[in-house]
């Protein structure tokens, strides 16, 4: 397994800094193999003024920190090691883009949606793989117990309802780990939420 970081010239003028693979990499948020990763770091192909300049070097220093990383992270998957790095991603948007891949499939993902729904009223907009383990777990069936329906203030989540949410987060959960998101899948020692 290798890569390069590699320059594209674009129509614009200016030249495009992106990571070559070889042999494709697999990608867990698109589901797909790819060869070539974009990084979204524009050079200018002539730089005509010291700042122009200057953003060159900085962003050909992120490319190159951001190639490391890459590298590091192929290396440890290749010899099975965990990758923590990966821990500082934010769960949510892996979530969202679960929830796309079921839904071009056909899936019905109304009760995906509505548990991250409750997810996010819980933790806020904002939550990283690293928080994820059993107890976060446990700790989100309880507050799933014992909140009230996003519809109405005053009447407490049904049961069935609260059992249903939670497995529907459960099975995003198991996909992170087999995408290598997770060390674990917590799922497993965590009992589901019994149905009325």
């Amino acid at each position: 397994m290798r890569g390069t970081l590699r320059k594209k010239k674009l129509k614009s003028g200016k030249i495009s800094l992106y990571i070559d693979y070889y042999p494709p990499v697999w990608n867990p948020q698109t589901k797909q193999y790819t060869r070539r990763e974009f990084l979204n770091l524009h050079l200018h192909a002539v730089p005509a003024t010291d700042l122009e300049k200057q953003e060159n070097k900085l962003y050909t220093e992120i490319a190159e920190k951001i190639y490391i990383k890459r590298m590091k992270s192929l290396m440890l998957e290749e010899n099975n090691i965990f990758n923590k790095d990966v821990l500082e991603g934010d769960f949510f948007i892996y979530a969202e883009n679960f929830i796309r891949g079921k839904q071009k499939t056909k899936v019905d993902t109304t009760h995906y949606e509505t548990a991250i729904k409750y997810l996010k009223k819980w933790k806020g907009a904002h939550l990283k793989f690293r928080h994820i383990d059993e107890k976060f777990l446990e700790k989100f069936k309880e507050y799933l117990l014992t909140t009230t329906s996003l519809k109405s203030k005053h009447t407490k989540l049904n049961q069935n309802s609260a059992a249903s949410y939670y497995d529907k987060l459960a099975l995003i959960v198991q996909s992170a780990f087999l995408d290598k998101y997770l060390s674990e899948d917590y799922t497993q020692r965590v009992p589901p939420v019994s149905v009325m």
